[in-house]
């Protein structure tokens, strides 16, 4: 039986990602995984189990219809862009780069796997954006009598729409 099944028949507690990795210490070395990899798949692991009130979770299928898709989730820092690709745990992955990810630094990322068998990176990134010039500011105050009335004095009049209601009814 696994551990946290284990836990929780023998001490009636479900485990945190914090004590899921204590168990996990050393996993990455044996395969050749980036240690914020396994934490990442523990608190996902942890997310759906408590999200579905189940102590073990068929979450890995490797066979039928409903096989489930490769997934490898990457913390920030796990992965760059070197040399025109991804570099990441040692390896180098090309890739079509459509949007220039090489002026971008990643922030979180992951590798999703299709129905079909295909691999895709995705990745969120920090962009720098840049302050609006705008020239000045209006404030407006929605009212009964008139639609709206603007701070520099302009009103919006209302209503408008009473002169129509014949013509709906």
């Amino acid at each position: 039986m696994s551990s946290p099944a284990r836990s929780i028949r023998e001490r009636g507690k479900w485990l945190s990602a914090y004590d899921i990795q204590k168990y996990t210490d050393g996993a990455s070395r044996e395969l050749g995984l980036h240690s914020q990899t396994v934490q990442r798949v523990s608190v996902k692991y942890v997310t759906r189990r408590r999200q579905f009130k189940c102590t073990r979770l068929n979450w890995r299928k490797s066979t039928g219809s409903q096989r489930s898709l490769g997934w490898i989730p990457i913390n920030t820092g796990a992965a760059s862009w070197k040399n025109g690709r991804v570099y990441h745990n040692g390896h180098y992955f090309g890739m079509w780069d459509s949007y220039g990810l090489g002026q971008y630094k990643f922030k979180t990322a992951s590798f999703n796997e299709d129905a079909r068998g295909r691999w895709y990176f995705n990745v969120a990134v920090e962009i720098e954006t840049k302050p609006t010039e705008a020239t000045a500011s209006v404030g407006i105050d929605l009212g009964l009598k008139d639609c709206a009335t603007t701070s520099t004095g302009q009103k919006l009049h209302g209503r408008w729409y009473r002169e129509l209601e014949p013509q709906l009814a």
